[in-house]
């Protein structure tokens, strides 16, 4: 039988890239797949709560990066003075990168919270967005781990328009459960933190209170 020949997905010796090339691309492709964990983590407060096949990591984050960059665009448009403004770039990178500790740390469940402590919590997460982002020789002076500080944080603007955007996504599955059939979420409607952070925008307020409308037709 003759032997097939791998020729044609091999990379080419040609492309001129140096060793520095090199050494960056396998960087950034080990990261590339770390971050796929993400792909079949699930959502741990979903999984507690008996929710058949619920929704990964990174499913949550793909409705979090649209909701805020249409949340952030919306804001802008009507903002009457330029200091009203968001910075669009950063609200994008916070959202991309808002759940990329959890490659590492897992997706820890709110109850566990109270015996693992907010501080230590945090400060794992940290590490980890630092130890997974910092072979990035390319990012010196954009810190990907400043970003991600920068969100968990919530000081900004841009942060608390991150944040709203976690939480009200959070919600919005909710509801798709509930409509589903799922009878196991009535603490995620009475956690205060996740509609303060919610309520950090009038114009995020307003859909929120349009989600509890539709809830309360289930």
């Amino acid at each position: 039988m003759k032997k097939k020949s791998n020729a044609g997905i091999k990379a080419s010796d040609k492309s001129g890239a140096s060793p520095a090339d090199s050494g960056e691309a396998k960087k950034l492709l080990s990261l590339f797949l770390e971050l796929g964990i993400l792909k079949k983590a699930p959502r741990t407060g979903w999984l507690w709560r008996n929710i058949p096949d619920c929704e990964s990591i990174a499913d949550h984050c793909y409705r979090v990066n649209l909701i805020a960059m249409m949340l952030c665009d919306s804001i802008n448009s009507r903002a009457k003075k330029r200091g009203e403004r968001l910075n669009f770039e950063k609200v994008m990178r916070m959202a991309v990168l808002h759940e990329v500790s959890e490659c590492r740390i897992g997706d820890i469940p709110y109850p566990a919270q109270k015996y693992i402590g907010a501080a230590v919590k945090a400060d794992a997460e940290a590490r980890a967005v630092q130890d997974m982002t910092s072979p990035l020789d390319f990012m010196r002076g954009k810190n990907y781990a400043g970003l991600w500080l920068e969100f968990e944080k919530g000081e900004t603007p841009e942060a608390r328009l991150v944040k709203a955007a976690d939480k009200l996504e959070m919600l919005i599955q909710a509801v798709e459960y509930e409509k589903a059939g799922a009878s196991t979420l009535g603490d995620f409607w009475v956690n205060g933190d996740t509609f303060r952070q919610i309520a950090a925008h009038p114009a995020i307020d307003e859909i929120l209170k349009e989600l509890i409308n539709l809830k309360n037709t289930i």
